[in-house]
């Protein structure tokens, strides 16, 4: 009886005394658990920062602003107008080529990039062959199918399709004396050089051609796919307007080429001073280039080659802050832009570049 009610009288002790020890001991573990949390938590932040820091694939850790490369400025870096599009010369400015090249014109807009297609009657019209095509509804294949009465007669418009002679004759009228030196680049989407000796002949007999420059075909898929180009086509009259006229202007492409951005430096330095030694053959006879025109996405090493060429080196579209910082950047002569007025005053307010920030741009892969 006694010991039963020894064991009664502590048996609340021993209930109590257990749950005190087993408290503890979670408490003890989750402590753990959390320092042990704690620990791998920092650990996997250490591991980040320090890809992040020695990552060669990172841009610049803070990202740097763009900027526009010295010695550049808007007085010596120069923007062209692309296929004459006036978007940003204000909605119902605009009728026709011969206002909008007046209005570039005065205001320091005087190099044109114009895209060229042939109609079956041998009519050049001024247009890029996208558009070209869904106004006209045609397919690639048939971008010569159509005279030129039957190219009106689906819509496209003297305004909006205007002839080459048309936009010739109002590029005639901005001085040759004009500063800066006014020029055209003629770059025509139809393939074959009948088409380009068209476009050259209008030139001569609109009194232009010392200021016109034919866009061609010189990088290496080109060299690879000479039926683009046949032989017979290349008459000795072609390569008389050529040789009067302002030059051959070479096109540096920027995916699908030894050039792309991805592409490894030497090789890239090396694909193009290829084309800058590459001459007129005796199977195709096609000119030397006198201009390179490039986009500003290529392999800086092959941008160096061109520049230091002492070629004029053109690059395209520019149409944005990073566009304009990356072109500097690389040295160019020249940008064509879609909205050549605002490409402008973005040049103009863009801050001057430190050498860091230019070595940030030249580096920069932009696809």
């Amino acid at each position: 009886l006694v010991s039963s009610s020894l064991a009664r009288a502590m048996a609340p002790h021993i209930v109590v005394t257990t749950s005190s020890s087993s408290s503890s001991s979670i408490a003890m573990a989750v402590g753990n658990m959390r320092k042990v949390t704690s620990l791998v938590f920092l650990m996997v932040l250490i591991l980040i920062l320090f890809m992040h820091v020695f990552d060669d694939s990172s841009q610049a850790p803070l990202g740097i602003p763009p900027c526009v490369s010295p010695p550049l400025s808007a007085l010596s870096l120069r923007v062209c107008s692309h296929s004459l599009t006036a978007s940003d010369l204000g909605t119902g400015a605009v009728d026709g080529a011969s206002q909008t090249l007046a209005l570039f014109s005065r205001a320091n807009v005087t190099c044109f990039d114009v895209d060229v297609v042939k109609t079956a009657d041998d009519f050049l019209i001024q247009a890029h062959p996208s558009r070209y095509l869904k106004c006209c509804g045609l397919a690639q294949k048939d971008v010569e199918r159509l005279n030129l009465q039957e190219v009106r007669q689906r819509g496209a418009s003297d305004t909006a399709f205007p002839l080459l002679e048309t936009t010739l004759k109002a590029f005639a009228n901005i001085p040759a004396s004009a500063a800066p030196p006014p020029f055209v680049m003629l770059d025509v989407k139809t393939p074959g050089f009948k088409s380009q000796t068209l476009a050259l002949q209008t030139a001569e007999r609109l009194g232009v051609l010392s200021r016109t420059m034919l866009y061609t075909e010189a990088d290496a898929s080109a060299r690879a796919r000479p039926h683009l180009v046949p032989e017979q086509d290349v008459s000795d009259e072609f390569l008389r307007l050529l040789a009067a006229s302002a030059g051959a202007s070479c096109a540096g492409r920027d995916r699908n080429s030894p050039l792309a951005p991805n592409v490894n430096s030497g090789a890239a330095r090396r694909e193009a001073n290829a084309m800058l030694r590459w001459k007129a053959n005796d199977e195709l006879r096609r000119p030397i280039c006198d201009t390179m025109s490039i986009s500003y996405k290529l392999n800086s090493a092959a941008v160096d080659a061109f520049v230091q060429s002492k070629r004029m080196t053109i690059t395209w579209v520019v149409d944005d802050d990073d566009a304009i910082a990356r072109a500097s950047a690389l040295g160019v002569s020249a940008l064509i832009s879609n909205i050549p007025l605002q490409t402008l005053r973005s040049i103009v307010s863009l801050p001057v570049c430190s050498p860091e920030a230019t070595a940030y741009w030249r580096s920069r892969v932009v696809t």
